[in-house]
C-alpha cells in the first residue's frame, strides 16, 4: 500500500512516475469565514438538535447564506465543529444575520430565548476566523466531498519566505499528478497571523490510499532541500481529519 508523506505539518501529494502536468484550478471563491464550535462534554446531542432548530429557522427566513457543518473527527481536537461560510466579497459578510434575529423572524421572540438560551449552554466556546484563498496553490474541484484532510501550519513570520518558497516548489510538483487529491489552500486573513490551512478532499478513506509521493518524483535530494526549508520556517503544525455533515448543513432554497 502507498501511503502519502506527511512532512512537518504540510502534506505532500505527488506522483511516482512522469505524466502530463494537472492545471492548477483556484476554487470559485476567494475567502472564507471559519467559526470553530467546541460543544461542552455530554452535549453533543442536544447541541446537533438545536442547530437543527437553528437551520429549520433559516429556511423559513429565507436566510441566502449557505453553511456547511463539518465534525472533526480523527487527530483533532474532540467534541469541535466547524460552520463555513464561502464569499468573494466583503460586501457579503453585511448578508450575515445575527442567529437570535432569524430565530425571531422564524418562531417569534419568546421561543427564540428559549432556543437561543439552550444552544448558548451546550457551547464551550466559539471562535471565528476568515482565511483567503492563497492564488494558484490549488487543484479545485467541483464536489460534495464526505472529508477534507486539513494541515494547519503556524509558521514563524521570519521564515514566512523560505515556507513560501518550499510550498510553491511543491505545488508545481503536485501539478505533475493526476493522482493528487483535490485540494485548496489558505492563508489567514483575520486571525492568527501567519498560519496557513491546506484541505484536501476525499470520499473514502481507500482514496488516501491512491495519494502518491514526493521523493519518486523530485528524488530524495530534492525532497529533503523541501523539508530541510519546511521544518526551518514551521513553528507548529498539526494534521487531522473532518467529516461534511450535511444533516446539519444550511442550503438556501432558490
Amino acid at each position: 500500500m502507498r501511503t502519502a508523506v506527511w512532512t512537518g505539518a504540510l502534506a505532500v501529494s505527488l506522483l511516482s512516475v512522469p505524466v502530463r502536468p494537472v492545471a492548477a484550478q483556484d476554487p470559485p471563491f476567494e475567502r472564507i469565514q471559519l467559526t470553530r464550535i467546541v460543544v461542552k462534554p455530554g452535549m453533543t446531542r442536544e447541541w446537533e438538535a438545536q442547530l437543527k432548530l437553528l437551520n429549520e429557522a433559516r429556511a423559513k427566513a429565507k436566510d441566502p447564506v449557505a453553511r456547511s457543518l463539518w465534525q472533526v473527527g480523527r487527530g483533532g481536537p474532540p467534541r469541535t465543529y466547524f460552520s463555513v461560510i464561502r464569499f468573494n466579497k466583503w460586501a457579503e459578510l453585511e448578508a450575515l444575520t445575527m442567529n437570535s434575529d432569524v430565530l425571531a423572524k422564524a418562531f417569534g421572540e419568546r421561543e427564540a430565548v428559549r432556543i437561543g438560551d439552550a444552544m448558548g449552554d451546550t457551547i464551550e466556546s466559539a471562535q471565528s476566523e476568515v482565511m483567503t484563498v492563497w492564488k494558484g496553490m490549488n487543484s479545485w474541484k467541483d464536489g460534495t466531498w464526505a472529508y477534507a484532510w486539513l494541515t494547519e501550519s503556524q509558521v514563524r513570520p521570519a521564515g514566512l519566505p523560505q515556507w513560501e518558497q518550499q510550498v510553491t516548489a511543491r505545488v508545481a510538483a503536485t501539478k505533475k499528478s493526476p493522482a493528487s487529491p483535490p485540494a485548496v489552500r489558505y492563508r489567514t486573513t483575520l486571525g492568527p497571523s501567519a498560519r496557513f490551512i491546506t484541505a484536501r478532499y476525499f470520499d473514502k478513506w481507500s482514496d488516501v490510499d491512491g495519494w502518491p509521493t514526493l521523493k519518486d518524483v523530485v528524488g530524495q535530494v530534492e525532497a529533503d532541500k523541501m523539508d530541510a526549508l519546511a521544518r526551518g520556517a514551521l513553528e507548529s503544525g498539526t494534521n487531522y481529519v473532518i467529516r461534511r455533515r450535511a444533516e446539519l448543513s444550511y442550503i438556501p432554497t432558490p
